[in-house]
This record gives C-alpha cells, structure tokens and sequence, in this order.
C-alpha cells in the first residue's frame, strides 16, 4: 500500500513539475510584448519551483517512513534523483531565459540561478537525506523487533 501511494505522488509530482516548466519555457517562445512573456516565465517558474520543494519534502518524508518500517533505501535515492532530474530541468529553462532577457534587452528581471547556486543546493540536499536516512536507520536499529513485525504484519493483513 505504501509503496502504491509513493509512486502514485512520485508520478503526479514529476507530471506536474514536466508540464509546468514546459509551459514557463513555451513563453519564452511568445510572440507578444517580451516583458509580459518575462513576467509570466517567471510566474510559472516560480511555480515550479515551489512545487518541487514541497514535493520533494513530501517524497523524503514518504521514503524515510518506508525506510524504517522495512529498511529499504531504494525510495529515497529515487526521491533524490526526482529532485537532482528536476533541478536540471528548471536549470536548463533558467538558462534559455537568461538568453531571452539578453536577446529583447530586458533590464531589471535577473534569475539568482548560477552553477555554483545550484551546485551547492545539490550538496546541502544531498547531504541533508544521507543525514536523515542515517538518523532513521539508527532509529530502526533501536526499535525492538517485536515492534515493526507487529506493525509490518498489521498493514500487510490491510493489504
């Protein structure tokens, strides 16, 4: 069941942040004013964005739970490599808009995206989900047996 609801949110997050950073690109392509096709890249942009951090979290919090309830590390390497696919993909729109800005003369609308930028949010992530898988599994080692079989067998009588 768990496992059903993970990738079932993984699906829909990756369809949502797919379909919201092609559209963020899609005006960079318009045919109208550019300052109105800027202010509605970075609408949907930041949209992006902000769903992948709430995403993210959710997949994390998902996997970290599976983690302890079966010891499985495989969801949250998945989750990270969601969130490092999706990065990469908001990156590259970020870089096809700094193009935009330069080609229509856009002053005054900058992005704060940098290679190094984004390194460093790889890195602190990265090292953030190590760090609490370390924690939950530290955790799990100290939960009596008799604890996660009674719980693992309860929920795969439900199943």
């Amino acid at each position: 069941m768990i496992k059903t609801v993970y990738y079932s949110i993984l699906a829909i997050a990756a369809g949502v942040i797919l379909i919201t950073s092609f559209y963020a690109y899609s005006w960079l392509g318009s045919i109208g004013d550019p300052s109105i096709a800027s202010e509605g890249y970075v609408f949907h942009s930041g949209f992006a964005w902000t769903f992948l951090w709430i995403s993210f979290g959710a997949l994390t919090l998902l996997s970290l739970f599976m983690t302890w309830r079966s010891g499985t590390k495989w969801a949250v390497c998945v989750s990270y490599f969601y969130f490092l696919a999706s990065v990469v993909i908001l990156l590259f729109n970020d870089s096809s808009y700094k193009s935009f800005l330069e080609e229509n003369s856009i002053t005054g609308a900058d992005t704060l995206l940098n290679l190094f930028f984004v390194a460093v949010i790889l890195l602190v992530n990265a090292v953030a989900v190590v760090a609490a898988y370390m924690i939950v599994i530290n955790i799990r080692t100290k939960t009596p047996a008799k604890e996660l079989e009674t719980k693992k067998s309860a929920t795969e009588k439900k199943e």
